[in-house]
């Protein structure tokens, strides 16, 4: 009985390690893919804003192409 109980006890320990550790390992990956996730959109939002402030310091193109030639 005093065995049983022994191996029992050891399963359990070893089955609730290996729960600890892939509980670990899923929140490790969870956390790096939303910081992964979060720059990404960063950098989107980033390049859009110097899109936009590009586009609004740009001068508006010539009502005639022949307007400011010299011939």
């Amino acid at each position: 009985m005093n065995r049983s109980v022994a191996l029992v006890r050891r399963i359990t320990l070893r089955v609730a390690r290996a729960l600890r550790d892939a509980w670990i390992i899923v929140g490790v990956s969870l956390a790096l893919f939303i910081c992964i996730e979060l720059a990404y959109r960063a950098q989107s939002s980033v390049r859009h804003q110097l899109a936009v402030r590009a586009a609004s310091h740009r001068p508006p193109p010539p009502h005639n192409l022949f307007e400011n030639t010299t011939w």
